[in-house]
C-alpha cells in the first residue's frame, strides 16, 4: 500500500513539472524571447553611441563600462553593454586613465566590433577609486530622489592618501626584556668583541670584556645570527671602548652603538707539565698564562710571580697548564712522619727541651702534630728547623702546651 502511494506521488510530481515547463515555453513565445534566442544583431540596430566622461569614480573592485560612459537611454543595446566588466578597479584613492582605444579593446573581448561603436564626449577618462561610504553619503544628500545620479555620475572628489602618523619608538622600552635576555646579550657581544680584537691585533689573546647592553636592544643583541658586523674601538684596546654593531632588524639593517670595558686578563703562574705531590719546583717547570675563565677562584688566590714558587714543594699533584694556588705549594718538608724530633716547649722566659716523634710531615713554619715521649701526649707544634719544632705554652697553671684540638684549623699554615 505504501509503495503504491509513493509511485502515485512521483507520477503527480513529474506531471506538475511538465505542465510548468509548457507554460513557461508558451509565455516565452508570446513575449518573443527564449532561452535559445540569439544575441542582438548590431547591423540591424545600427551603431551604438557611447559618450565618454572626462572623469569618473568607482567604489567596487571591478570596473564596468557604465563607470566610464554617460547613459543616454536612446539605444536599445545600451542597457546591456553598460554593465560589461572591463578590468579590475584601481587601488583606493588611485586613478586610472582609459582612452577610447582601451575601451574598444576590452569590448572586442566581449564580442563587439569597432564598426558597431560611435564615440562622443572626451577622448579619455580618468577614473578614481573611492570608498563606498563616500559615494553612499553623496547620494543620500541629494534633495530630490528622482534626480539622484548614478554612482558613475557623482563628481570626482580628489582626496590625498591617508598618511600614517610616524611614532617615535625610541622612547619606549619593551616590557618583556628579562635579566636572562640581558645576560645572554652580554655573553654574545663579549664573544664578538673578543673575536674582533683578535682579528685587529692578529693574535689569539684573551681579554676580560664587560659590555654595557642597552635594555631596548637586549633582545636583538642576544641573537647572534642578527649581528652582521662590528667596528670601533681604539688601540691599545684597553679601558672603556665604543663599538658599533651592524644589526639585521625588522626594518632592514641598522646600527647599534654600545660601550664596553676591556682589560687584559691577569697573568698567573702555572706548571708546564704534570707534577706529583712533594715535587720541589724549579724555574724551568713554570710558565706564565692568562688567568683562565670559569674557575671558582680568582687571580688573587694564585701566584703571580715565578720567583715566589721556585724552590717550594707541591702540596698536591698538578696537571699541564694548571695554575698554582697559594695553598698548593709550601717550603720543602724537613720533618716527615715518624721522625724523631727535638721538641722545645716555651712558656714565657722558660724553655724546656724534650724528645718526641712527628705524627705529621711539615716544612718551615708549618703546624704539625707531635707526640712527647714517653708520655705519648700529643701537641700541636710549629716546625722551626730540621727535625726541630717549637711548642708555645698557653700559660695555664699546670704549664700545659697548646691544645691541638682547638688549633687544628690552623694546620698547616703556609707562608
Amino acid at each position: 500500500m505504501v509503495r503504491r502511494n509513493l509511485v502515485n506521488f512521483i507520477r503527480i510530481y513529474f506531471l506538475a513539472v511538465a505542465m510548468a515547463l509548457v507554460s513557461v515555453g508558451g509565455l516565452s513565445a508570446q513575449t518573443g524571447t527564449s532561452a535559445s534566442a540569439k544575441p542582438f544583431d548590431l547591423s540591424a540596430l545600427g551603431r551604438l553611441q557611447l559618450t565618454l566622461r572626462e572623469s569618473s569614480s568607482c567604489s567596487t573592485n571591478l570596473l564596468v563600462l557604465s563607470d566610464l560612459i554617460k547613459r543616454s537611454g536612446v539605444h536599445e543595446l545600451e542597457g546591456h553593454v553598460a554593465d560589461l566588466p572591463l578590468a579590475p578597479a584601481p587601488k583606493l584613492y588611485h586613478e586610472q586613465t582609459w582612452s577610447r582605444e582601451d575601451i574598444e579593446k576590452a569590448l572586442l573581448l566581449r564580442g563587439m566590433t569597432r564598426e558597431s561603436i560611435r564615440w562622443q564626449g572626451a577622448s579619455e577618462c580618468r577614473v578614481q577609486r573611492v570608498p563606498l561610504q563616500e559615494v553612499a553619503q553623496a547620494t543620500y544628500l541629494q534633495p530630490d530622489s528622482s534626480q539622484t545620479p548614478s554612482l558613475s555620475e557623482i563628481p570626482l572628489q580628489p582626496k590625498e592618501p591617508l598618511l600614517e602618523t610616524k611614532l617615535d619608538k625610541s622612547q619606549f622600552t619593551t616590557p618583556f626584556t628579562t635579566s636572562a635576555i640581558v645576560t645572554q646579550a652580554e655573553r654574545v657581544v663579549a664573544v664578538l668583541i673578543e673575536n674582533y680584537l683578535q682579528t685587529k691585533t692578529a693574535s689569539s689573546g684573551r681579554w676580560i670584556i664587560q659590555p654595557i647592553i642597552p635594555t631596548e636592544h637586549a633582545k636583538i643583541l642576544s641573537q647572534r645570527a642578527r649581528i652582521l658586523g662590528i667596528t670601533g674601538g681604539q688601540p691599545p684596546w684597553d679601558g672603556q671602548q665604543q663599538f658599533d654593531m651592524l644589526i639585521k632588524g625588522v626594518q632592514g639593517e641598522q646600527t647599534i652603538s654600545l660601550r664596553a670595558s676591556i682589560k687584559l686578563p691577569d697573568m698567573v703562574v702555572a706548571v708546564n707539565k704534570p707534577l706529583a705531590k712533594g715535587y720541589v719546583l724549579r724555574e724551568e717547570d713554570l710558565v706564565w698564562i692568562p688567568m683562565p675563565r670559569g674557575l671558582s677562584y680568582g687571580s688573587e688566590d694564585c701566584h703571580s710571580e715565578i720567583v715566589s714558587v721556585v724552590g717550594k714543594q707541591l702540596r698536591a699533584s698538578l696537571s699541564t697548564q694548571q695554575v698554582i694556588r697559594l695553598n698548593q705549594v709550601g717550603p720543602p718538608m724537613i720533618v716527615h712522619v715518624g721522625d724523631m724530633i727535638s721538641i722545645e716547649i716555651v712558656s714565657g722566659a722558660i724553655s724546656v727541651a724534650t724528645n718526641g716523634r712527628a705524627i705529621e710531615p711539615g716544612g718551615i713554619d708549618d703546624l704539625i702534630q707531635v707526640e712527647i715521649q714517653p708520655q705519648r701526649k700529643r701537641l700541636l707544634a710549629r716546625v722551626t728547623g730540621d727535625r726541630t719544632v717549637e711548642v708555645i705554652s698557653n700559660g695555664s697553671a699546670d704549664g700545659s702546651a697548646i691544645n691541638p684540638a682547638s688549633n687544628r684549623k690552623l694546620s698547616p699554615r703556609v707562608r
